[in-house]
């Protein structure tokens, strides 16, 4: 089966999304609990907060990302700002600078980027 990343900001949108796909994909970041999810978004968040926690965010999402072998397609939220309007990061952001521009990812990725109001 082919590998899928899926980067969203709302919980039920990740899981319908990994419900959708699961059957014929695997999909990734496998979250154990409801708090590996939020714990998974707010490094995202921290990642690009400018404060002292940034570099260990980022080595976070970096970690998440290296323990998925080869990943065919990044699914990402073009908005990834639920419920946070101080949070400025967007999906293409996100690529950039952990997808397109990191080392640890040598293939060439296709990206997938989506956003909804709700998905069901």
């Amino acid at each position: 089966m082919k590998n899928i990343v899926i980067i969203e900001d709302n919980y039920s949108h990740f899981k319908s999304l990994k419900k959708h796909l699961s059957s014929r994909y695997n999909c990734y970041p496998n979250f154990i609990t409801d708090d590996d999810f939020f714990n998974f978004r707010g490094n995202i968040a921290k990642s690009f907060s400018g404060g002292n926690k940034e570099a260990e965010a980022r080595s976070y999402i970096n970690s998440i990302l290296k323990r998925i072998d080869n990943i065919d397609l990044f699914v990402i939220d073009l908005q990834l700002k639920e419920d946070d309007s101080s949070f400025n990061v967007n999906g293409k952001f996100f690529y950039d600078f952990f997808v397109k521009n990191n080392p640890d990812i040598t293939q060439k990725v296709p990206v997938l980027f989506i956003t909804a109001e709700e998905i069901v």
